[in-house]
Formats: C-alpha cells, sequence, structure tokens
C-alpha cells in the first residue's frame, strides 16, 4: 500500500494514526466508495493502541488499515503536539452519524450483541429517513482466532451481495479483524471500532450514555 494512498500518519507508539479531522476522514471514505476501493476505517482511542502494543496481530491490522481515526483527546493532542494543527477528535458514533446523514451510500450494520445491531439500524432509518440500510448481521461472539476469518466476517452470498460496493459500520470487542478478513473481492469500505463493551452501538441505539 502506498504512502499517499493512506495519507499521513503520526506514529503513537507503533500505530500509525491519521492526520485527519472528521471532514477529511468523511472525504476519504466518500474517495474510496466512489473508486470501489477496498478499504477499512479502524477508529483509535488510547485503549485501542495499549491493545495494539500487547498485540502484534492486532497491531498489524491498524497499521494496514486505510484509516485510522484518533478516536480520544489524548491520541489529538500527540497528533497536534507532532505539527498536525489540523487533527480532530473523529470519535466513533460520530463519524457513523456523520457518513450515515450524507446518505449517499448504501450501509451493513455488523456486529454488536444480541439485537444491538439491528435496533441500530432502525433507528438511524427513523432518523435519515433516505437512508439505504443494505442488512444487518450479528454474528456470535467467539475468540479472536475464529472471527479473523473470511467464513466468520462473511457467511454468506447475500452478505456479500448486499455489502457491494458501499459502507459496513461495525463495532464491538473486536470489529477490526473480522472486518479486515472480509475477502477482498468486496469492493466495500468498512468502518470498525474496537470499544469495550460494544460502546459504539450501544450509545446509538439508546442503550448506553455518550462518555
Amino acid at each position: 500500500m502506498k504512502t499517499e494512498e493512506i495519507g499521513e500518519r503520526v506514529n503513537i507508539l507503533g500505530v500509525g494514526v491519521s492526520a485527519v479531522n472528521m471532514d477529511t476522514a468523511i472525504d476519504r471514505i466518500d474517495g474510496w466508495v466512489h473508486s470501489h476501493e477496498l478499504r477499512y476505517v479502524c477508529v483509535c482511542p488510547v485503549h485501542s493502541i495499549m491493545e495494539c502494543r500487547r498485540s502484534q496481530p492486532i497491531r498489524h491490522i491498524f497499521n494496514s488499515a486505510g484509516m485510522v481515526t484518533p478516536d480520544g483527546m489524548p491520541v489529538v493532542w500527540v497528533a497536534r503536539w507532532s505539527g498536525h494543527r489540523e487533527v480532530h477528535r473523529v470519535y466513533g458514533p460520530d463519524l457513523m452519524l456523520a457518513v450515515l446523514g450524507r446518505q449517499r451510500h448504501r450501509h451493513f450494520f455488523y456486529g454488536g450483541g444480541s439485537g444491538v445491531a439491528q435496533r441500530l439500524a432502525e433507528l438511524m432509518k427513523r432518523r435519515f429517513p433516505d437512508l439505504d440500510v443494505a442488512g444487518v448481521l450479528e454474528p456470535p461472539f467467539a475468540p479472536l482466532d475464529q472471527l479473523c476469518t473470511p467464513q466468520a466476517a462473511a457467511p454468506g452470498a447475500d452478505l456479500e451481495a448486499a455489502l457491494r460496493p458501499r459502507v459496513a459500520l461495525s463495532a464491538g470487542p473486536a470489529a477490526p479483524p473480522p472486518l479486515a478478513a472480509l475477502p477482498d473481492r468486496q469492493s466495500v469500505v468498512r468502518v470498525g471500532a474496537r470499544p469495550p463493551e460494544n460502546r459504539d452501538q450501544k450509545v446509538r441505539a439508546g442503550a448506553l450514555r455518550r462518555p
């Protein structure tokens, strides 16, 4: 992957965090969708950086992402101290709302606890009446080595057809690994978070208050 394809990054403890703000992040996602590029996005709070420090496979997934957004003020501060004054926090739920709010693409809601993704899709459809929802999938929780397979990430031809070539939104305790494992033939942009306890989806689905 060429540097210019993924944009400038800030090295924070071995994790390449993208020097972006909300506007540039959304524009980059739009560009990938229009050009039918296969990309995935990780939102990155301090928690994710610590997980990357503990796990080389997780670190590799983050560093191979098309974009790693600064989802936490400590991450933003480090980026600004590194000379990137344009960087602002790109909080996972806010990024999701901003992408959905444009109502330009088809969207697939993936992951979360039982019923969370379905309720989230319903709430977003009510909030954005013209939203094109391709589908919802809530796979069972499993160890990472079972989640990180094409079979677990794309469990059927219907999912593959529904996604192509749009945006898959995912959250949960291990969102980046299964998103990164989606087959290359799927021309989609995948936006995944790895917050504790599915916080991103539960916040927007009404199950948790925003932090």
